[in-house]
C-alpha cells in the first residue's frame, strides 16, 4: 500500500478525478470486492476500483466535463468495508472550485451499490465543460478507519447538437 500525499489522479475522455488526502489517507486500487459494472454501457470491462483508507478529512474531486450535453445523470458504484465511512456528502460545482451541496448517500458495507445523481434539473450543469463533483466522508453507521471504495463514474445526457433521426439515418447509410 503506498501512502500518497501529491494527490493522485485519473483522466479519461476529458475527465478525471483527483483525491485530496488528509493525514490518514491513503489512496491504492483493486479489484473484486463485488464490483461487477452494473452501470456500465457497451459491455466495457470492469477495471480496477478506486480504494481510499481512512477517508474521514478526504475529498475527491471528480471533473465531468458535460460538453454538449443536456439533462445531465451522473452514477458510480461505491460500497465501504466495515470500518469504512457511512456516509458520503455529494457537493456540485458549475465553474470548478465554487461547491454547492447535493445530497447525502449511506453507504454500506456489502456488494457496491449504484449511486444515481440526477442533475437534470440543474442548468448549470448542461453544456458545461468545468462541472465538478466533490465527494466528502462521514462516519455515521460506519467506523472512522476502514476504506471507501468507488468504480465507473459514468455521465450520461442527450446531446444538444444531435442530428435528427432523418440525418441520422442518412450518415449511418453513408
Amino acid at each position: 500500500m503506498t501512502h500518497l500525499r501529491d494527490r493522485p489522479s485519473r483522466n479519461a475522455g476529458g475527465g478525471g478525478f483527483a483525491v485530496h488526502p488528509d493525514e490518514e489517507t491513503s489512496i491504492t486500487t483493486g479489484t473484486g470486492n463485488g464490483f461487477a459494472g452494473e452501470n456500465g454501457r457497451l459491455s466495457s470491462p470492469t477495471g480496477s476500483h478506486l480504494r481510499i483508507n481512512h477517508p474521514i478529512g478526504a475529498e475527491i474531486h471528480v471533473r465531468l466535463p458535460t460538453t454538449n450535453a443536456r439533462d445531465i445523470r451522473v452514477t458510480y458504484e461505491t460500497r465501504r468495508s466495515e470500518q469504512g465511512a457511512g456516509l458520503q456528502t455529494i457537493h456540485y460545482s458549475v465553474d470548478g472550485t465554487t461547491f454547492h451541496f447535493f445530497d447525502h448517500r449511506m453507504v454500506h458495507a456489502t456488494d457496491p451499490a449504484v449511486q444515481v445523481l440526477n442533475f437534470r434539473e440543474f442548468v448549470g450543469a448542461d453544456n458545461n465543460p468545468d462541472f465538478t463533483l466533490r465527494i466528502t466522508f462521514d462516519q455515521a453507521m460506519g467506523g472512522g478507519a476502514g476504506n471507501n471504495r468507488f468504480d465507473n463514474f459514468l455521465v450520461e445526457g442527450v446531446l444538444i447538437d444531435a442530428p435528427s433521426h432523418d440525418d441520422l439515418d442518412l450518415w449511418l447509410l453513408n
